[in-house]
């Protein structure tokens, strides 16, 4: 039985020992029971035990929990091996004549080790068995993951359709998964910005972007133009989808554009926006002269930060701040005029583009620090 290539990412370690293969059950008969020792109260812990057990009981057809075989299938927490890196992260299971025994070093580390045990169990030859083995395994990197833009396409997204990226990310054993809620682009699709914001800010409520959707209507014989809000703001799950995440071992956190790919927030609100030569709204980037420009800010960080991550116990937020630059089509009424996120206003015209993105990035780093927010990041191309 060759087990090693069922398991993803491959696993630091592996050996196979001499011996038969421990067969768990086949359909309808368990040989195995479950004995669980003292495990940590965490999210990532119980989905860890509901992996296992939801795979065993649909794969065997009885219900993991009452099976009462011989075959002892240990879990619970070990300590890890001297030198390990990032040994929260890992785990050891063993099979043998004593049975099956997983240990996680940590509490991630158990969820990782019930995916590979569950990657390993596979019926075949109408019976569940495993070979005599051992696997160590840790990751190398602290966080993998990946960043999901807002944009079209992840804007139509239901909370199904996020949850599934967050199981396809936890089955490769990747723990950090970045969401853009707020972030525009230049004139794109249909004469209009492309502009996207995924959570209702209730104390800016002119902040929202209709997803409009062009269809040919035989009834009318015309183009028709439907416009419908993203389904993560109009329904409001992105907390819903952050506890979720953590029940797979996967840290879900926001990215908010705070300087450039930002038109809607100064076109909705343009006493904020950067300023021209003359003084009138560009209706991009902000005037970081402007202290209403910051206590609006603040706001949103405050209501993103109240109403989603700290009820989940999340302590990581993503400013953005990439791509302040100067260019066109950032206006659908007038796309080839160059209009800058760099305010001209008198108190800013003469302080240099780099004292400005700074002292911008240092105001927005302080005030998310003071929120509790312990891994705060941010882009630096300018």
């Amino acid at each position: 039985m060759y087990i090693k290539n069922r398991i993803l990412p491959v696993p630091q370690e592996f050996e196979y020992s001499k011996g038969e293969d421990v067969v768990l059950g086949k359909p309808g008969s368990a040989f195995y029971r479950l004995e669980i020792g003292d495990l940590p109260d965490a999210s990532s812990v119980k989905g860890a035990l509901d992996l296992l057990s939801d795979h065993l009981t649909g794969v065997l057809n009885v219900n993991a929990f009452d099976a009462a075989g011989e075959i002892p299938v240990r879990i619970g927490m070990g300590k890890a091996p001297s030198g390990m890196k990032n040994s929260d992260q890992g785990y050891c299971l063993e099979v043998s004549s004593d049975g099956v025994t997983l240990e996680g070093y940590g509490e991630l580390g158990l969820f990782y080790g019930a995916l590979t045990l569950k990657q390993c169990l596979v019926l075949a030859d109408n019976k569940l068995a495993l070979p005599y083995m051992k696997v160590t395994d840790w990751p190398d990197m602290k966080t993998r993951g990946h960043f999901m833009e807002c944009r079209y396409g992840s804007n139509l997204m239901t909370l199904e359709d996020w949850k599934h990226v967050v199981d396809h990310m936890a089955g490769m054993k990747m723990n950090q998964l970045v969401v853009a809620v707020y972030g525009c682009w230049c004139v794109q699709y249909d004469g209009r910005v492309s502009e996207y914001l995924y959570v209702p800010i209730h104390k800016y409520p002119k902040l929202k972007t209709p997803v409009v959707t062009r269809y040919y209507s035989p009834t009318k014989s015309e183009w028709v133009d439907r416009e419908c809000l993203p389904p993560m703001f109009e329904q409001d799950f992105l907390g819903e989808l952050i506890a979720y995440g953590k029940t797979k071992g996967v840290t879900v956190f926001p990215l908010f554009n705070s300087y450039g790919h930002n038109t809607l927030i100064p076109a909705q609100y343009p006493e904020v926006s950067a300023k021209d030569e003359n003084g009138e709204p560009t209706l991009t980037g902000f005037c970081t002269a402007n202290p209403e420009t910051y206590e609006m800010m603040f706001n949103i960080y405050d209501e993103i930060i109240d109403r989603y991550l700290i009820p989940n116990g999340i302590d990581s937020f993503h400013v953005g701040l990439d791509e302040v630059w100067d260019g066109i089509a950032v206006n659908s009424e007038d796309i080839f005029r160059i209009r800058s996120p760099w305010c001209k206003c008198e108190k800013c015209r003469d302080i240099n583009r780099k004292e400005l993105f700074i002292d911008h990035a240092i105001k927005l780093l302080n005030h998310l620090k003071k929120r509790g927010m312990k891994n705060i990041y941010m882009y630096h191309d300018m």
